[in-house]
């Protein structure tokens, strides 16, 4: 059983490596550019405030050349950043990726998987992909858009943020797994099923968004609007190929080796 479980692991590991990659892809072409054109802005509005400062308390000159030095230090890193942006899509890629496995494997052992409605391979990569998406972005977006740099005061409310983050990820875990079970307690009562599924994701997004709500945070910043609307809409889609690849390849993985799998658990050939 470890050493199925094992296989089952690395097959995740592999699909979230392959997603991580596309991801990595995608970041480059989507989402790279934006970040630079709002770091120019950020850079700018800066430069201007302490161009006006320079002038009151005239040492216009010494600032100038101090400003030129910052501009080539915040260029210096690109490479780093180009590195490290890699490294973190195929971290991210690699435990969702398994995450995703272990979920796969519980929904199979839970025998949910092996209903009519999930008899098609394409079904339990959408709910895979849609239950990622739903759960590690759609969710949280709402209350927290994905953000640009150049927000005015972001530092101070990263930690209520990040908490804010994590609660939603907690909640919405437990209000699809609880709709889960909702579905396998009533699996002929699907009225009754559906209603309390309804009922407990109200619950849950009136405590996220009103009580007590999403944290005051600040949303002031000299990056124009049309460019934080296209930041997010390429991260949604983003996101959207992300969670896709991982819930294609890893049913498509571990479906494959089904057969091997079973044939290991029963000791026939």
């Amino acid at each position: 059983m470890k050493g199925i479980l094992l296989q089952r692991l690395v097959l995740g590991s592999k699909a979230g490596l392959i997603a991580g990659l596309t991801y990595g892809i995608l970041l480059q072409f989507l989402i790279g550019p934006l970040i630079l054109k709002a770091e120019a802005f950020e850079t700018k509005t800066e430069t201007t405030s302490a161009h006006s400062h320079s002038h009151g308390t005239g040492v216009k000159a010494h600032h100038h050349q101090e400003t030129t030095v910052s501009e080539g230090d915040s260029s210096a890193p690109s490479g780093k950043r180009f590195l490290w942006t890699w490294i973190g899509c195929l971290l991210l890629g690699l435990a969702f990726g398994i995450l995703a496995t272990l979920a796969h494997s519980i929904l199979e052992f839970r025998n949910i998987l092996s209903s009519e409605f999930f008899a098609t391979s394409w079904k339990p990569s959408l709910l895979i992909a849609f239950a990622g998406f739903l759960i590690f972005f759609g969710i949280p977006s709402l209350g927290l858009p994905p953000q640009l740099p150049g927000v005015i005061g972001s530092e101070e409310d990263f930690e209520f943020r990040q908490f804010w983050w994590l609660q939603s990820v907690g909640l919405s875990s437990i209000g699809l797994i609880l709709s889960l079970y909702l579905q396998i307690r009533f699996p002929k009562e699907r009225s009754i099923a559906l209603l309390l599924c309804v009922l407990l994701w109200i619950l849950l997004f009136g405590f996220l968004f009103w009580i007590p709500g999403v944290p005051p945070h600040s949303t002031e910043t000299p990056v124009p609007s049309s460019l934080r609307v296209v930041f997010v809409f390429n991260s949604i889609l983003a996101n959207l190929v992300f969670w896709s690849v991982i819930g294609f390849l890893v049913t498509r993985f571990l479906r494959t080796k089904q057969n091997v799998f079973v044939s290991a658990e029963t000791g026939r050939a």
